[in-house]
């Protein structure tokens, strides 16, 4: 278990760190359709969300947030960042699963109140059935966002995790 815990800080640590220097880097001309989906779009973007659906082939809710960063590269905004939550399913037996997830996320250019994205995000996930394990997570995450400046969103997120797929639609805010 010590090592898991080391392998999941240092996977977090290091986006971090990329995410970081990415943004430093970054070009800092902002394209006129970046009003972006995040009302705090020329920094760090943390997203918080509620998820309902099938995970361990069993019904699991839970709760989930993201912390990314935008770069801007030929006018096109990317995020990227990490995710994390807990899930919890409450039949018999009960389960719980926690992902440790890397993301990246594309906004598609959208002049509207509609601000459509796709995110993918790889990782570990740590999952209690009959017993923990630590195992490969891999997720896609289509989504898109509303509000005034894309502030709510929804999302399809559907992956492999703890060894099963998932799909968990979200509603989920910007802060």
């Amino acid at each position: 278990m010590k090592k898991t815990a080391f392998v999941i800080a240092s996977v977090i640590a290091a986006v971090a760190v990329i995410s970081g220097s990415a943004f430093a880097a970054s070009d800092s001309r902002r394209p006129a359709y970046a009003s972006s989906s995040a009302p705090n779009h020329d920094g760090f973007v943390l997203s918080a969300d509620a998820s309902v659906g099938s995970l361990l082939e069993k019904f699991h809710f839970g709760a989930g947030i993201h912390a990314e960063a935008p770069i801007y590269m030929d006018g096109h905004r990317f995020l990227f960042g990490a995710k994390t939550g807990f899930y919890f399913g409450p039949s018999d037996p009960t389960s719980w699963v926690i992902p440790f997830l890397a993301t990246g996320t594309y906004e598609l250019k959208s002049s509207g109140n509609f601000k459509p994205y796709f995110g993918a995000g790889i990782g570990v996930s740590i999952a209690h059935a009959e017993g923990t394990s630590t195992n490969f997570a891999f997720q896609v995450d289509p989504g898109i966002g509303f509000g005034e400046g894309g502030k709510y969103y929804i999302e399809l997120p559907l992956g492999t995790m703890a060894k099963n797929f998932f799909i968990l639609p979200s509603i989920g805010v910007h802060f």
